[in-house]
């Protein structure tokens, strides 16, 4: 399709022009498209618009000038549009309602891997939670023997454990044992998760000892998956009301 730029004939004193035309008024002319008689000075001939959008009359627009607009030179039937914009932004909309595409930045701890263009989390996603029990000798001791048994509800890993009674007395001290089994409740000794035999330190309050924790998991077996179930036991206790133990997990 041609365009002839009505300003630059007008400027050169190619046309004249009277009173009543409209300012805006161009003159076109193009191929395999049907013409319009305009009635003006000259009986010029235009485009009607519907043919420059490609109905109707069978033409349509096969190049667009777009500096200053969109990034990659002007657009044409076989050309890509390509927008402009900072690096590690995404496009979407963050304002209420319906509207123009915005630009969204990436927050802490996510990142563009180059040049694939995947979205990763960089940051860490480990995150510490406490399982565990607390036991009540209702005004007197603690009691020995099985506390109560819970179900994991995901997989994880025991990074630690910790051990708080009421009070701290010098004659004072309880210990723990915790089982493990999957599929069932654990009822075995054997099922314990801490190998005493090979070094491995159960949780437990020592004399005049009101608090006491460890990261020592050495010969534990410390992963947990989704489903296994914990039985909590009081293997010993000596003067202690109340008390309580927690285990420290991580998931990921």
């Amino acid at each position: 399709m041609d365009i002839v730029n009505w300003d630059y004939l007008k400027n050169k004193g190619l046309l004249v022009r009277n009173a009543l035309e409209s300012p805006e008024d161009l003159v076109l002319v193009a191929a395999n498209t049907t013409y319009k008689k305009r009635g003006d000075l000259f009986q010029t001939y235009a485009v009607p618009a519907s043919a420059l959008g490609g109905g109707g009359g069978g033409g349509g627009i096969s190049l667009i000038n777009t500096a200053g607009l969109v990034s990659g030179g002007p657009i044409t039937t076989t050309g890509t549009i390509t927008t402009r914009m900072a690096t590690n932004r995404l496009v979407g909309r963050y304002s209420p309602g319906t509207g123009v595409m915005q630009e969204i930045i990436l927050g802490t701890g996510l990142t563009f891997d180059v040049p694939t263009g995947t979205l990763n989390a960089s940051g860490s996603t480990t995150l510490t939670q406490i399982i565990g029990i607390a036991v009540d000798g209702s005004g007197g001791t603690v009691t020995t023997g099985l506390k109560g048994y819970m179900r994991v509800p995901f997989d994880c890993t025991i990074t630690g454990w910790t051990v708080i009674a009421l009070t701290a007395t010098p004659t004072q001290a309880i210990q723990f044992d915790i089982w493990k089994n999957t599929g069932a409740l654990p009822t075995l000794s054997t099922q314990s998760l801490i190998n005493t035999g090979a070094g491995g330190v159960k949780p437990r309050l020592t004399a005049s000892q009101q608090l006491a924790n460890s990261a020592n998991v050495n010969n534990w077996d410390t992963s947990l998956l989704a489903g296994d179930y914990l039985a909590f036991r009081v293997d010993s206790s000596v003067l202690v009301s109340w008390a309580v133990l927690q285990i420290n997990i991580t998931t990921v």
